[in-house]
């Protein structure tokens, strides 16, 4: 078993190479009590199956706090285990300059990302999150090996998910840490 403590990020192991894949799903502007726990005690039936299962039977965070009310500075804060200010991607504006960009790359944030990578995980970014890349003005690079980018709106669930599971057959025989990044809550709420 593995224990992920954000804290500049660290990985702690209590095994030596046996240590497992790891699924970070997010899911951008999903209320916490359309899940789990949260759900049940409203008495109502679960809206997303799949999502419960994997409430059910992996790792939730029944207190979580987002550093950010924006998915740029909250999502990068969670990759960084930084404050925005701190880590420098705080700034207000869509764009980023080259220098700006510069200046974050220069600081070599602790990026679990390039973690993982560095104790042998191959990572994956998979889903809709034009801030996690280096490929618009917009973007940063978290580094991620590879990036499979779905920009369909709330039609981008099946595609992502059906993305993982081919991604997965492909990679079986590899460790991996995998980022699922669902955005289809945000666009209409």
């Amino acid at each position: 078993r593995m224990t992920a403590l954000f804290r500049d990020p660290v990985i702690v192991s209590t095994t030596d190479d046996t240590m497992d894949n790891v699924l970070l799903v997010i899911v951008d502007a999903q209320r916490a009590d359309t899940l789990g726990k949260l759900l049940h005690k409203r008495g109502m039936e679960p809206f997303f199956p799949a999502m419960e299962s994997l409430v059910k039977n992996g790792v939730s965070m029944s207190q979580a706090f987002s550093l950010g009310n924006q998915t740029r500075p909250s999502t990068f804060g969670l990759l960084a285990s930084t404050y925005p200010t701190v880590g420098h991607f705080h700034h207000i504006r869509w764009n980023y300059s080259f220098a700006m960009k510069n200046a974050f790359y220069a600081s070599k944030p602790p990026l679990l990302p390039l973690l993982m990578r560095s104790i042998g995980y191959r990572n994956v970014h998979i889903g809709d999150n034009a801030f996690l890349f280096d490929t618009t003005a917009i973007g940063l690079d978290a580094g991620f090996d590879e990036v499979i980018d779905h920009r369909h709106g709330t039609k981008q669930t099946a595609w992502t998910t059906d993305s993982a599971k081919a991604w997965l057959r492909a990679h079986k025989s590899e460790r991996w840490f995998m980022v699922l990044n669902y955005t289809a809550p945000h666009r209409p709420y």
